[in-house]
């Protein structure tokens, strides 16, 4: 048993809410130890000083004062509670949509249209910015001197027809 679980039983010998034969034992065990008999008595001493305080007065006016607030609150108009179900719904309906934007397949790639008969500009046309700026970049880094390593350049390379 915890010293917090032996106090709560010394505290309920002392309310006298243990059963006779429950007292009886504890009364026996309080008597053959000391440290036990030390904790009996400074939770008795405690329990007299509470004991001994009187309950501070309340306000003459108290019932009165109470009376008038449920009239008031009986009286006001009742404002409409918070609706519960609105957070819950709103997040079952955005984990739904989650869920059909996974499961419904995704577009084929169409082939890009010709504008003026020529299918580089209508791939420039339907590019993004994104993959404008890499295909610049990849572009201009092939036309450098300045890339000596054929390792870069291959998975520069590497990188633009995996992007094609």
């Amino acid at each position: 048993m915890t010293e917090e679980e032996r106090d709560q039983e010394l505290s309920a010998l002392l309310d006298d809410e243990l059963s006779p034969e429950r007292q009886g034992m504890l009364r026996a065990e309080i008597a053959s130890d000391p440290h036990l008999q030390e904790r009996f008595d400074a939770l008795r001493s405690i329990d007299a000083q509470l004991g001994g305080l009187e309950a501070p007065p309340l306000p003459e006016d108290l019932r009165a004062r109470l009376d008038l607030k449920i009239r008031a609150a009986a009286h006001s108009p009742r404002t409409r509670p918070p609706v519960q179900w609105a957070r819950p719904l709103a997040a079952a309906l955005a984990a739904g949509l989650f869920v059909a934007w996974l499961l419904l397949p995704a577009a084929e790639p169409q082939a890009p249209s010709v504008a003026n008969g020529d299918p580089l500009i209508a791939v420039i046309q339907e590019a993004s910015d994104v993959e404008l700026a890499i295909a610049f970049e990849i572009d201009t880094l092939r036309n450098l001197e300045v890339i000596e390593e054929l390792e870069l350049l291959e998975a520069l390379l590497a990188l633009e027809e995996g992007r094609s």
